[in-house]
């Protein structure tokens, strides 16, 4: 995998904990076994439903919250699809509007029998991640090409989040 390639999302327990073992620094989560099995089945059942960006969308985005201080409860309760990712909490959101470039699903068509393959990597959602963990151990976050300060980040981060929350199998965005 090249430097700039978005990686798959990891699911399970030791996938989570090798991925920010190797590529964050050892950065650590209050991860319980419980709390990553429930995101790895939500993972999974987003794919299963055909929402295979969704899934790494929110696997990205149920890290990134973590590790900004939503609580992990309320970090599983993120719709993916949710607009509310690309609006601004309020005036002290410093976050970009939009947040960043959603770039599109690649698809190919396999010729003589009929199979379609997409690449469903999310980058926006591991550039929030990336930029999350970060937070944990930087001053400032940099973020498209703006810098943020650690605090001004996480707050509005965790507002933005939070808004993606869906309630009492309420819709997110409305």
């Amino acid at each position: 995998m090249s430097a700039d390639q978005t990686p798959v999302c990891p699911a399970s327990k030791g996938a989570v904990d090798a991925f920010l073992t190797s590529r964050h620094g050892g950065v650590v989560l209050p991860l319980t076994d419980r709390w990553l099995t429930s995101r790895a089945r939500m993972m999974s059942d987003l794919r299963e439903g055909g929402r295979l960006r969704d899934a790494e969308r929110f696997g990205w985005l149920s890290l990134a919250g973590v590790c900004v201080g939503m609580t992990s409860a309320r970090a599983l309760e993120i719709e993916p699809s949710s607009s509310y990712l690309h609006v601004s909490s309020g005036p002290s959101d410093l976050l970009p509007v939009p947040l960043g470039k959603e770039v599109e699903v690649e698809v190919a068509r396999i010729p003589g029998i009929d199979l379609v393959v997409s690449m469903v990597p999310d980058d926006l959602g591991f550039q929030i991640f990336v930029a999350a963990a970060a937070s944990r151990t930087s001053a400032m976050v940099t973020l498209g090409d703006r810098q943020i300060g650690e605090g001004a980040f996480a707050s509005a981060l965790t507002d933005r989040l939070a808004a993606m929350a869906v309630d009492d199998g309420g819709d997110a965005d409305g």
